[in-house]
């Protein structure tokens, strides 16, 4: 279990990305995640967050928005704030926390692009000991998708340089796997998903690369 290894804004150990326009989801002109022409990609954003939240996956902590204020016609002062706030459970649904957070830290009205949602995971090591950590995972909201990034090995039977992991795999990956499936059968709703070089992702299954019989070192310092 390499936790040392999480730095956000590298390539994610894996992820999943609901695509809207696979999925039909119809948008509103304005490229904004709150109008209320969006209330199909607010629900998928619910699920996906709740679910997550259910299996201790994700807890929120912190948004990252990007976008501009609507007085800024020429979109020429770009916006980026990260803002603490209460995890999903305190609000009435993902749109009360995000306008709630927006209204109480901007004064003006705010066309929202994207937001980055932060937040903590609860992790089994082997002796099925709880330990609570930040960036596991991270979902980004933008047109045109959600994605839901992981830059953890937990997941994976053996850690990236290839050191086996057999009982903190099975005390975790049966809980993503569960959390993906989950969101699945409440929505109807399938991601994308492709192998990275971390890892084979075999939908909600991640695979170590190995050479024949001998497990890859895919770690980067």
């Amino acid at each position: 279990m390499l936790l040392d290894r999480i730095n956000f804004g590298q390539k994610p150990v894996a992820d999943w990305f609901y695509d809207f326009e696979e999925l039909d989801i119809a948008l509103d002109y304005v490229p904004s995640v709150i109008g209320t022409e969006n209330k199909k990609i607010l629900s998928l954003l619910n699920t996906t967050l709740q679910v997550f939240e259910k299996h201790q996956l994700f807890l929120i902590n912190k948004i990252e928005v990007i976008g501009f204020f609507e007085s800024d016609k020429d979109k020429s002062n770009r916006i980026e704030k990260i803002i603490e706030t209460k995890n999903l459970g305190s609000f009435k649904n993902i749109q009360e926390l995000i306008e709630s957070q927006l209204n109480l830290y901007f004064k003006e009205s705010f066309v929202l692009y994207s937001i980055y949602f932060h937040g903590e995971t609860s992790i089994l090591n082997e002796n099925n000991k709880k330990g609570t950590y930040n960036n596991i995972f991270y979902f980004l909201l933008q047109i045109p998708g959600i994605q839901i990034l992981t830059d953890c090995d937990v997941w994976l039977p053996y850690n990236l340089k290839g050191e086996s992991q057999k009982e903190i795999y099975k005390l975790n990956a049966p809980r993503l796997e569960n959390a993906l499936t989950e969101i699945e059968e409440i929505t109807g709703f399938e991601p994308v998903w492709e192998n990275t070089k971390y890892a084979i992702v075999n939908k909600y299954k991640l695979e170590n690369y190995s050479d024949e019989d001998e497990i890859l070192n895919v770690y980067d310092d």
